[in-house]
């Protein structure tokens, strides 16, 4: 019956998640109350360009024994280009990472984390910092990609643009919003894929073989309408603030950006959830009408 009824099939997948939280988060070690991961997307400086802000959060983190590893990765999936660049909010390259962490919105002292680039994938390893019930702590920070992707796709090519949260340490909740500038992917609302990435890794949209790995659950976009006080989430305080501090640091006007958010209660540990834009073809296929 739940495969057929909405309700049950989302009261299926909670207690089924539930347990599976559980059981990862003494597996590996570590869980977070609150996962967020927020991408700002901002016409670049040069035509035809993006720019890419990636904020990311983890509120309430637990180690629940000493030694156990928590992660964040960002990185960028895409076809021969210039080498990804990822800075600070104020334009630095990332050689330290307390120039990405987001002081004001963290514990006390602020969490370590370490920096790991390779190529495409920037991997972030936080720091030892105690484990028990009692070593709780808030990590924010943030990085700027400028001139990051293409704002259009080749002419029939069938290509999609998307952006990502990987499930990389067990989650009560995932929040996962994206801002979309006015001028970027007009007049279209994105789609939801959540991927399976045990056997493959990290899925591309345009990857039809991947298909396969795609997780049916009862998930979904929640549009956000425009303007950064209507992008408030539970249990992210001061979530506006920091919206509106990258903002600032950026040149960014806010109210320019419309919101989605997918927001997960007990995300599977090892996912990929995924929105899906379909950006505006190239100048040719626009030359044809």
């Amino acid at each position: 019956m739940s495969a057929w009824l909405p309700d049950s099939r989302r009261e299926f997948e909670l207690r089924r998640k539930q347990a599976a939280f559980r059981a990862m988060s003494e597996l590996i070690g570590a869980s977070v109350e609150t996962s967020v991961a927020t991408v700002l997307l901002h016409p670049a400086a040069r035509t035809g360009r993006l720019d890419v802000a990636w904020l990311f959060g983890m509120l309430g983190l637990r180690r629940h024994r000493p030694g156990s590893r928590v992660r964040l990765t960002s990185r960028r999936i895409a076809g021969p280009g210039a080498p990804r660049a990822p800075r600070t909010l104020e334009g630095k390259a990332v050689h330290d990472f307390r120039g990405l962490r987001l002081d004001a919105f963290c514990s006390v002292p602020p969490p370590e984390l370490e920096v790991h680039e390779s190529g495409e994938v920037v991997r972030y390893t936080l720091a030892d910092h105690g484990f028990g019930p009692n070593a709780v702590s808030d990590l924010v920070f943030a990085e700027a990609n400028l001139d990051e992707l293409d704002a259009t796709v080749p002419p029939r090519s069938g290509r999609r643009s998307y952006f990502f949260a990987e499930v990389t340490t067990p989650a009560v909740r995932l929040i996962f919003d994206v801002l979309v500038h006015r001028d970027v992917y007009p007049g279209g609302d994105p789609t939801l894929a959540i991927y399976d990435t045990v056997l493959e890794g990290v899925a591309s949209v345009n990857d039809p073989g991947r298909d396969l790995d795609r997780l049916h659950l009862e998930e979904s976009i929640r549009p956000l309408g425009a303007g950064l006080d209507r992008f408030r989430a539970t249990g992210v305080p001061r979530y506006a603030e920091i919206l509106r501090l990258a903002c600032s640091q950026l040149g960014w006007e806010p109210s320019a950006f419309r919101g989605y958010r997918c927001a997960i209660d007990y995300p599977i540990y090892g996912s990929q959830v995924t929105m899906i834009f379909q950006p505006p073809f190239g100048a040719e296929e626009a030359d044809r009408g």
